[in-house]
């Protein structure tokens, strides 16, 4: 097997190259298909841009067309800067390619024909795709142009609709008008509803009657079926006696999915039913759609409301308020939503029966109304339970997930004050609109707001030991608690920015803002916009950090590697391993983050500018950084302490623990670090006890009786260093008669140890062991005579001025 695979590794390094010359010539055939389609293409949208161009220039153009147009011309601008970046890549090939021949000869001398007809080719090629670009800048240009023609138009048509002024509220005009415009409502829409009905009788036979009842009955059974096991599925049980917050949470929303989710069947099933009988016209679906969608809006409003009040249960309810306050808070936002629901229909319903102006002013200012009225009814209910008055409620409120409500009191003054002052002097629409945002925004925000904690709660339960996830993430991923954790947090975030990526453009949907200003935001971000010379995109930058990642995985990949099959098996120090490890890492880093540079396009022929900025940046600020920077890479290499090593700075002794990039971390006796810059490391005085070795001296200094002979002094504390098992025998122990005292003789013991770090425990076994052996041989330690005499005269004299006190 061996020589068979020696024999095919030519064949396998031919099958090798001819592949990627086929991939290669397969890349360059598709780029040129590219370019010839994006240059068939930009006459096209040429021509719908300028047809465009005169749709919006007409005075009559209808809102629903504005709409339809806006949305075509940013169709056209996502596709201009798509294919603005489909050209990057031929132009990048054909440029590289013309560096690649140079420049051409100066003066006489001349190329070969090949090389010039070759040159020739590519310029041809370069140029052309040029043009290609400048063609759709100007497309881009053009449709960003119209496309803020059109917004500015469909903005001035929102505010001046808005902001039109008609009859106050107090005047009985607006009232007598509008109650005269209900006369033509009732008909025309009896008049859809009896013409709709007439065909649906007529088209019934007595056993299609009977069919049709027993199809509607089978829709309101499995509406209720669907209900019940929503139910039973979703929501937990009810009669728990203490929920947890994960329960009451949930509990909210699964109240909302069992009581909408049947009524969109049931609506669903019973427009199959009655357009299976007969066909509906166009007025009478729109008519039934419209009363189906806000029914069901209806239902999820008034459900959510009484799943976070919970007027029934308190063990249930989301905010910790008396059954009193939640039962009245119950009833008044139920009906609030509800005057929004149906401003909602008649609205929709005045639409398709083309209905006056009448009726749409009185609509308005009965919504206005009605909204200030019980706005203000909830305002003041929650006040008078705040102030005690109500005997129910005796401690002040808790909102819990919904603090910031607390908050928002003066807002909602100030909303339900703008909505009557707009009523009063005339502005009905701009009533109507605050009306109707009021409601939507706390609804929003609301349900935003209780998404985040749900979230929050479900990976906090979820990633419990035993919860099926986290008994997954720790048995079968073999992962610690600590990285369990940090999962979790990982998920809350993305959750977290989900709901901002989604509740903002909701927020936002609910101004002027339409729907096409949010896609036009988001095209402009994904696909790049120019600031000034550079462009910035969403794609690029996300492409670029994940370039970057990868290279950071496969820079982690490859030390491990190295740490467990290589370095491990050699006979280096641990220092040295450590050191190599991190100059790896190092330059894993450098490259992951030069490939993500270049991916995401970064022109390193202007690393000349670049680093002119950083060296004016270095000497503004940024010296103190490269210095420490650069003396980092310096321990690294030279290596005059290293990881493990005990020594002594400025700042303090111990063991050093991490070299990084600026500063390197000592570990102290206490257990406390130590962050030391690296260049004070290059450029101060550094004591270092294991630099050459890890080798270590004991000294332990004794005081002997002058009465005792020293060379018996001598021998005990050399036998008794002898014996000790972490004491090298060479160099030997060695003791010294190093003085004669008034009151003792002077004695040293210098011993050996492997390991510097274990001086001290040496070192006070040596003192033990030297003590017991003096008190067996009658060898005293005195205590230096001149402290005794002081400390006994000191003894003395206290008592004498205790009494020359008294």
């Amino acid at each position: 097997m061996k020589g068979r695979s020696l024999t095919t590794a030519p064949y396998l390094v031919i099958l090798t190259l001819l592949a990627l010359a086929l991939w290669s010539m397969g890349t360059a055939h598709a780029q040129d298909a590219t370019v010839d389609r994006i240059q068939r293409q930009t006459a096209p949208l040429t021509k719908q841009l300028e047809g465009i161009k005169t749709q919006l220039d007409r005075v009559d153009l209808p809102t629903s067309e504005l709409e339809k147009i806006r949305t075509s011309i940013e169709q056209i601008r996502a596709l201009t800067l798509q294919m603005t970046g489909d050209l990057q890549a031929p132009l990048t090939a054909a440029t590289q390619s013309l560096d690649q021949l140079g420049p051409p000869p100066e003066g006489d001398a001349k190329e070969a024909p090949e090389i010039a007809q070759q040159r020739q080719a590519l310029t041809q090629r370069r140029d052309q795709i040029r043009a290609i670009q400048a063609q759709l800048d100007l497309l881009r240009v053009t449709s960003e142009q119209l496309s803020e023609q059109a917004s500015r138009i469909q903005h001035e048509r929102f505010f001046s609709k808005i902001f039109e002024s008609g009859r106050s509220v107090l005047d009985p005009r607006l009232w007598l008008e509008g109650f005269a415009s209900i006369d033509a409502f009732v008909t025309r829409f009896m008049t859809v509803v009896s013409n709709w009905w007439s065909r649906l009788i007529g088209g019934l036979s007595p056993l299609t009657a009977m069919l049709l009842i027993v199809e509607l009955a089978a829709t309101i059974a499995a509406a209720m079926g669907a209900h019940r096991v929503l139910n039973w599925l979703l929501r937990p049980r009810l009669n728990k006696p203490n929920p947890t917050d994960l329960e009451r949470l949930w509990n909210v929303f699964a109240g909302v999915f069992a009581a909408t989710i049947p009524l969109m069947i049931a609506v669903f099933l019973v427009s199959l039913v009655l357009s299976s009988i007969t066909e509906m016209s166009q007025q009478a679906r729109r008519i039934y759609w419209i009363l189906a969608f806000w029914a069901v809006i209806a239902t999820s409003g008034r459900t959510f409301i009484r799943g976070i009040l919970s007027p029934n249960d308190s063990a249930w309810r989301a905010v910790g308020i008396a059954d009193l306050l939640a039962y009245r808070l119950s009833r008044l936002l139920g009906a609030l939503f509800l005057v929004y629901a149906l401003d909602g229909v008649f609205r929709r319903l005045a639409d398709v029966l083309f209905l006056p102006v009448e009726f749409f002013s009185m609509q308005g200012a009965i919504t206005g109304v009605l909204t200030v009225f019980l706005l203000i009814a909830v305002l003041l209910t929650v006040r008078r339970t705040e102030d005690g008055e109500d005997t129910d409620s005796k401690p002040p409120p808790d909102l819990g997930w919904f603090g910031w409500a607390a908050k928002l009191p003066l807002v909602y003054w100030a909303i339900a004050a703008t909505i009557s002052v707009a009523l009063v002097v005339g502005l009905i629409a701009l009533a109507q609109y605050l009306s109707q945002q009021v409601v939507v925004l706390t609804i929003l925000v609301a349900v935003l707001m209780l998404i985040h904690y749900l979230a929050d709660h479900l990976v906090s339960d979820g990633i419990k030991p035993n919860r099926p996830v986290g008994r997954f993430l720790r048995r079968t991923l073999s992962l610690t608690n600590h990285s369990v954790d940090r999962i979790g947090v990982v998920i809350t975030t993305l959750v977290d920015f989900g709901l901002v990526f989604i509740g903002v453009p909701l927020v936002i949907l609910q101004t002027a803002v339409t729907w096409v200003d949010i896609t036009s935001w988001l095209t402009t971000a994904f696909w790049g916009f120019r600031l000034g010379g550079i462009t910035i995109s969403l794609y690029t930058v996300v492409a670029a950090i994940l370039a970057f990642a990868f290279g950071v995985i496969i820079t982690k990949l490859f030390t491990r590697w190295l740490d467990a099959r290589v370095l491990a098996r050699t006979q280096l120090n641990k220092g040295l391993r450590d050191s190599i490890h991190t100059g790896v890492t190092y330059i894993g880093y450098i490259l992951a983050g030069i490939f993500a540079l270049s991916y995401a396009g970064l022109n390193f022929a202007n690393l000349a500018i670049i680093a002119g900025a950083l060296g004016v940046g270095i000497g503004f600020g940024l010296q103190s950084i490269v210095n420490n920077f650069v003396s980092g890479l310096i321990l690294l290499a030279e290596r005059p302490i290293k990881v493990g090593d005990l020594i002594k700075v400025t700042g303090g002794q111990g063991i050093v623990k991490r070299i990084n990039v600026r500063s390197t971390e000592i570990e102290t006796a206490d257990k406390s670090s130590v962050i030391v810059p690296n260049s004070s490391l290059i450029s101060e005085n550094v004591q270092n006890w294991t630099h050459t070795d890890t080798m270590g001296r004991v000294l332990v200094a004794v005081r002997a009786d002058p009465e005792a002979d020293p060379e018996k002094v001598l021998q005990i504390m050399t036998s008794i260093a002898q014996r000790h098992e972490k004491i090298l025998a060479f160099p030997a122990p060695l003791a010294l008669f190093t003085n004669f005292g008034p009151a003792a003789n002077e004695f040293e013991l210098y011993a050996y140890v492997a390991d510097a770090l274990s001086v001290g425990g040496v070192a006070s076994d040596l003192r033990i062991a030297i003590r017991k052996a003096f008190e067996e041989n009658d060898i005293g330690m005195p205590y230096n005579v001149q402290d005794v005499k002081l400390v006994k005269s000191a003894d003395k004299a206290a008592p004498q001025e205790g009494e020359g006190g008294e």
